[in-house]
């Protein structure tokens, strides 16, 4: 572990670096003390981050900086955000899932506290979140289209059916943390912001599969309908056979809750979800 100095006068700790770190280390330090660089811009993130698509020698990546949300994130004793991020991603590689690769990870610590986090990995190049991916590619209802979907739609409930037979737990599971980019045709799912991915080596908990099934199920907008989500769950069952014998019990519970998440945000009524 390596660690550099910044104007400001934190410490800026390396917990995991591959290749060289010269060149990123001065984009990183421009970043954090609001100083202008050319080959980087601000891309949208949450509101307890901020974010940069950036370019090294010509090789675009993503800069994930974590912003201390309470007195828990700064505590030294506890793992930093960014260090929660990066074994999340590490889990998922492991276990032949796709998530950015990883180029480094740090915390910015001052007077034994933690003040903030970052994260670098590969910009994936073409991709678009679920929403977007939806948006862009299913404007239109040619039965080509839809065979298109219903293809996309079965391959991600095999994904993360797979993904949790194998005990992981994505710890937010929302449409827009699964980028999608075609690969000669064939769609790829990487999952992004792993800070709470988690594994249970003697299986993921219900309480928590019924969450990522929650989280995934509460996409509504026009290009997703109700048989498109019975097409979803039908292939995660697949990958989970198990289940299968408690599917009508398991399907009620994940659109109870749903119901209760969507309520909170917009009018609901089951007819009009069904009909989406």
């Amino acid at each position: 572990m390596g660690s550099v100095r910044l104007k400001n006068g934190c410490k800026l700790i390396w917990i995991k670096k591959n290749g060289s770190d010269g060149i990123y280390l001065d984009t990183l330090i421009s970043l954090l003390n609001n100083e202008k660089t050319v080959n980087a811009v601000q891309v949208q993130s949450s509101n307890n981050s901020m974010a940069w698509k950036a370019s090294i020698s010509g090789e675009p990546i993503f800069i994930k900086f974590f912003n201390i949300r309470g007195i828990r994130d700064k505590l030294f004793f506890r793992k930093s955000r960014a260090r929660r991020a990066m074994e999340g991603n590490i889990i998922l590689y492991e276990k032949g899932f796709l998530s950015p690769d990883l180029i480094a990870a740090g915390e910015i610590k001052k007077c034994c506290f933690i003040r903030g986090g970052f994260l670098i990995t590969e910009w994936i190049e073409g991709s678009l979140d679920v929403y977007k991916y939806f948006k862009t590619f299913f404007k239109s209802g040619t039965s080509e289209k839809l065979l298109k979907k219903r293809n996309l739609i079965k391959m991600a409930g095999q994904v993360i059916g797979k993904m949790h037979k194998a005990g992981i737990f994505h710890g937010d599971l929302r449409p827009g943390n699964i980028l999608i980019r075609d690969d000669e045709n064939r769609p790829l799912f990487y999952f992004i912001d792993n800070e709470r991915t988690k594994y249970f080596h003697k299986g993921i908990p219900s309480r928590l599969r019924e969450k990522n099934l929650t989280q995934i199920n509460t996409m509504v907008m026009p290009q997703i309908t109700f048989t498109d989500r019975m097409i979803f769950f039908k292939a995660y069952l697949d990958e989970n056979p198990e289940l299968k014998p408690v599917s009508e019990e398991l399907a009620r519970k994940i659109f109870k809750k749903t119901k209760i998440k969507l309520q909170r945000k917009i009018p609901f009524t089951w007819e009009g979800y069904a009909k989406n």
